[in-house]
């Protein structure tokens, strides 16, 4: 099999002998396992500076849905989950999707920057994981042209190709609406860096909007193709 991954977490799942030889497996993988880490990655576990921040080691948990928000709030488990990952010794933590604009709302189960709804939350989340010693960082999203979940809806798109996933035509962006969108994504990351979190993250995979602009098929489509350079 192919070596773990740098930021590979430790995993074990018993399937032989009674549950001590389990425990005795589990525990010799782990360390055979760390092993691996030590040798090929030595630097894993030593401090880097990025960006005038000081991280105590290489780990980073990436954005990872996990649908604890509810009707577009914060809850306890949403904030739980990244304090845990902040005890566990990761040294950076990287939000899920929060929503830029009120049409980046694909459910209830998305968090929205865009308002005031959840500044408290967020200042509550920066202070708890920086006490554990790691970094926060929030994911800005838009979907841009791609609504699996309103399938009914005009959306904004780059240009009027529908989406592959779920077959709607977007409004093609004009000039004002890119420009819009763009500050949005600047007014969400003012108010997350006011609510104390050290960077965020722009969400540009999955055919979002962000990877729309960089779609060389989309883009020789565009009306007008100097938008791209807004």
């Amino acid at each position: 099999p192919p070596p773990p991954h740098p930021l590979f977490f430790f995993h074990y799942q018993p399937v032989f002998g009674d549950a001590q030889e389990s425990r005795g497996l589990g525990d010799v993988y782990k360390r055979q396992n760390l092993e691996h880490h030590l040798v090929n990655y030595p630097n894993l576990f030593s401090e880097i500076e990025i960006a005038g921040r000081r991280l105590r080691n290489r780990i980073c948990l990436c954005a990872t849905v996990t649908n604890f928000a509810r009707a577009n709030k914060i809850t306890d488990e949403w904030r739980n989950f990244l304090i845990e990952r902040a005890r566990g010794g990761a040294a950076l933590l990287v939000t899920e999707i929060i929503a830029v604009d009120p049409e980046a709302i694909a459910q209830s189960s998305t968090v929205t920057g865009f308002d005031t709804t959840n500044e408290d939350a967020f200042q509550a989340i920066a202070v708890d994981v920086q006490k554990e010693g790691a970094l926060i960082i929030g994911q800005l999203w838009h979907p841009g042209r791609q609504q699996l979940w309103h399938p009914t809806k005009s959306p904004i798109g780059v240009s009027d190709l529908p989406d592959p996933y779920s077959g709607t035509v977007p409004h093609v962006m004009d000039k004002n609406e890119v420009y819009r969108v763009a500050d949005a994504y600047i007014r969400t990351a003012k108010r997350l860096a006011q609510c104390g979190f050290d960077g965020v993250e722009l969400h540009g995979a999955h055919g979002y909007l962000i990877m729309q602009f960089l779609s060389a098929l989309i883009i020789s489509l565009l009306p007008c193709r100097r938008l791209v350079n807004f």
